[in-house]
């Protein structure tokens, strides 16, 4: 029973340190001098997933050459608001969920579906911010033209360490 509490608890920590960014992460400050990051892969819980930003993120360079009209940059800038608004609310809620499973992570005496349960609830949460994204390209898709459709398919995605606001990492 024991040991199965202990491997139910490591997979855990496991996924949640293998999940998203972590919501809610700080940055921190690195070690190279001036702040410079050193070289090779970034500490645990820092930068984006190594294959570059999520494939719903448009950034403003992309936009901008979608000639937006007055109303639609309006329209967008409400789709923006309430995602913001949905993801800090949610952002908050995962950080109170995560606090609650490594309460119960440390408890002794902790049962394995009360842990899951946890992992589960900040599992949803994680997976609601995702919904809001996405639901806000959703919106982004809707405002926009059959033709600025189009062309916004037709232009490259940021890939790799490029960031979705078309600066590099540690600029």
């Amino acid at each position: 029973m024991k040991h199965s509490r202990i491997a139910i608890a490591c997979a855990l920590a496991g996924l949640l340190v293998a999940g998203t960014r972590g919501a809610g992460a700080q940055e921190r400050p690195h070690g190279g001098p001036g702040g410079e990051r050193p070289p090779g892969p970034p500490p645990m819980g820092e930068g984006g997933p190594p294959q570059g930003p999520p494939l719903w993120v448009v950034a403003p360079p992309q936009l901008e050459r979608l000639a937006l009209t007055d109303a639609q940059r309006r329209r967008l800038d409400q789709v923006r608001e309430v995602e913001s608004r949905r993801v800090h609310a949610l952002e908050a809620d995962v950080r109170t969920a995560e606090q609650e499973l490594m309460r119960l992570l440390d408890a002794d005496a902790a049962s394995a579906s009360s842990v899951s349960a946890a992992a589960g609830r900040v599992n949803a949460l994680r997976g609601g911010i995702m919904l809001a994204h996405v639901t806000a390209r959703m919106g982004l898709r809707d405002l926009l033209t059959a033709e600025q459709r189009a062309r916004l398919r037709a232009m490259p995605r940021p890939r790799g360490r490029e960031r979705p606001d078309g600066d590099e990492p540690g600029r």
